[in-house]
């Protein structure tokens, strides 16, 4: 059959009328990325198909950046300032969530990585194979679902009913309205599901998405949010089974470049020295000065460290905390605003998206919904043990629920789970809502974000989420 031809002009009108759901204003002044290729064969050979996915990746790799991490960190309870510093940072720290935030990242970001997504999805089925060998095009297809799930995944999870977006058709896209929760998951785990069929085992330590455990770790965090226990402890025992991941013994290794630890890290997507190793991790969370830590660089409160277990080796100064101007810090990601270039290549760091513990306490909280204790307490335990802590005392429901929670925080914090861990059990008002900073400002309602104006022009049948 023959095979329609894509042109810059056809992407720059769907880009225009409102494909990513931002400001049209905003899209005309903003220059078109370099994978958006002036030709009429886009797809009509494999080097321009590639650009296509690496364009796919560099707009994936670049939401998932310093901001998402610290942002989450400020609005739930993992950092904190004395006093609100008077910027959108303190606003987000101190519960005054605004949809005219200038620091929270507005959802357009993940639209257009959803659109990339969507052109690969729709063409390239039609591309003969004299052009593209079957197992690059299941590869290609794999990424591009993966990728259109996961941002569907994290949209649904912080801004509630959300767009569903699954094609390129501006017409459609230019007057869609908001989803429903049900309806979202299900593209999710429809995309993830076919993801898995079509990539293959060989794991490899490219931060790309290349092999089915990825999509199978990723599935088991979606069913557990979900509340499908049983399929999010099957997903988990997959991975865990699979023999091709390690939990890394030293814990300053863990988020080095090419850890076995890691289930899927993401590359700089800039050669500018701020996200070379993703160094934008660690230059947004770690303070050159005491005088930053009021203003810019929130830090651990003792609410955090009053939970830790004496031993836990991974809050001990220098491993993933460390106390700089007397404050302690996130040091998972360890390179400051003043590290050196020499500083940065000795240390070499991909942001890690998914990694191997996580399915350990995955499957650990699914097991315990199930009623399965001992289970349950195996699965901590291989957590807790590489930590330098002692078994887990909970044996019962309630008790593991607690053990749960706090192992989470303790061996996640500062990789955006918190918020949403306390969001989906129901448990936001009881612990953040409640923190002497956040009270006085704290609502019902925030359990999912406002929707900034900037993303609300574009569409009228967006609407506002309630209480903003």
């Amino acid at each position: 059959m023959r095979y329609k031809l894509v042109i810059i002009r056809n992407i720059v009108a769907l880009f225009v009328v409102g494909l990513s759901l931002s400001s049209c204003k905003d899209l005309l002044d903003t220059p078109l990325p370099n994978d958006q290729l002036a030709t009429e064969s886009v797809f009509a050979s494999k080097a321009t198909i590639k650009d296509l996915v690496n364009g796919l990746y560099n707009a994936y790799s670049s939401q998932h950046n310093g901001f998402i991490v610290r942002n989450n960190a400020a609005i739930s309870d993992e950092t904190t300032f004395p006093t609100h510093p008077g910027n959108g940072l303190g606003d987000l720290i101190f519960a005054n969530f605004l949809p005219q935030s200038t620091v929270q990242l507005g959802w357009d970001i993940f639209y257009k990585s959803i659109y990339r997504a969507n052109l690969l999805i729709e063409n390239l089925p039609g591309v003969p194979t004299t052009v593209l060998s079957e197992s690059d095009r299941k590869l290609y297809l794999a990424t591009a679902r993966f990728i259109r799930a996961e941002c569907h995944f994290f949209l649904l999870n912080s801004y509630g009913n959300v767009p569903l977006v699954t094609t390129t058709n501006a017409a459609v896209n230019s007057i869609i309205s908001q989803a429903t929760a049900t309806e979202v998951y299900a593209s999710v785990v429809s995309d993830l599901e076919a993801a898995i069929a079509d990539l293959p085992v060989t794991v490899t330590v490219t931060p790309t998405i290349h092999n089915k455990y990825q999509a199978q770790a990723l599935l088991a965090r979606v069913y557990l949010y979900m509340g499908r226990w049983a399929d999010a402890e099957t997903a988990a025992t997959s991975v865990i089974n699979s023999g091709k991941f390690q939990l890394v013994a030293v814990l300053g290794d863990v988020f080095k470049k090419g850890s076995p630890e890691s289930i899927l890290s993401l590359a700089e997507f800039s050669t500018n020295r701020l996200y070379v190793n993703r160094a934008s991790l660690g230059w947004m969370s770690l303070p050159t000065s005491a005088a930053v830590t009021l203003t810019t660089y929130p830090y651990v409160p003792d609410q955090v460290l009053g939970l830790i277990q004496t031993g836990d080796q991974r809050w001990v100064n220098g491993n993933w905390m460390s106390i700089q101007f007397t404050k302690p810090y996130q040091n998972k990601y360890r390179h400051n605003s003043s590290a050196t270039d020499a500083a940065i290549a000795a240390y070499p760091q991909n942001y890690i998206l998914l990694r191997y513990s996580e399915q350990f306490l995955i499957r650990a909280e699914a097991r315990m919904q199930q009623n399965n204790i001992p289970g349950a307490a195996a699965d901590l335990n291989v957590v807790r043990k590489r930590a330098g802590l002692p078994n887990t005392t909970a044996g019962d429901k309630a008790s593991m629920v607690t053990a749960i929670e706090n192992e989470r925080l303790f061996e996640l914090y500062y990789e955006g789970h918190r918020w949403y861990d306390l969001a989906r059990t129901n448990r936001l008002d009881e612990v953040v809502g409640k923190l002497s900073w956040k009270k006085d400002n704290w609502k019902t309602t925030y359990k999912i974000w406002p929707i900034l104006d900037k993303d609300l022009i574009s569409n009228p049948k967006i609407k506002q989420n309630p209480g903003y």
